[in-house]
């Protein structure tokens, strides 16, 4: 899919691509109603995800709502391409993620719900991957505090 665009070399020769999508997807006035064309870009979403996470993160809002929106799509494979893409995105932005992972909880967990057993699995792999990574950064973030508490009251002593 890639192919077609190069190769991406800051934020501006992605944004417009998410922004585009965005309008398609993530907004609530126009939706995108043909299944085939909601594929490809999610398609294309993750493999930017996958190929330049690093520059994602200035659209990250927009992302999010892309996907909130696509996991809970009525096309399966669509359903089953957003939870990977949730799990790519977890995977690319791990420092940032945890401030939009609630956001993607819930369509997650409803994915959880679908009838087919390949979206479901691929619902609760994605849930997994998305938690694990907010567990880990309370844990280190649990971790940093006690480690100020305890610096605090070494020097009050």
């Amino acid at each position: 899919v890639l192919g077609v665009f190069g190769v991406f070399g800051c934020v501006e020769d992605i944004a417009p691509i998410v922004f585009v999508i965005h309008k398609r997807m993530g907004n609530v006035s126009m939706l995108e109603n043909s299944e085939e064309v909601k594929l490809l870009y999610i398609q294309l979403l993750r493999e930017i995800i996958k190929n330049y996470g690093h520059l994602i993160l200035p659209c990250l809002d927009d992302v999010i709502s892309i996907l909130t929106k696509s996991i809970l799509d009525s096309c399966p494979a669509v359903k089953k391409d957003s939870c990977l893409c949730a799990a790519e995105l977890a995977t690319a932005t791990k420092t940032h993620f945890h401030m939009v992972a609630d956001s993607l909880v819930e369509p997650l967990l409803k994915a959880t719900n679908y009838h087919q057993s390949a979206v479901r699995y691929t619902a609760i792999q994605s849930l997994s991957k998305c938690h694990v990574l907010i567990f880990l950064l309370h844990i280190n973030m649990i971790h940093v505090q006690i480690l100020y508490v305890f610096r605090l009251c070494h020097y009050v002593q």
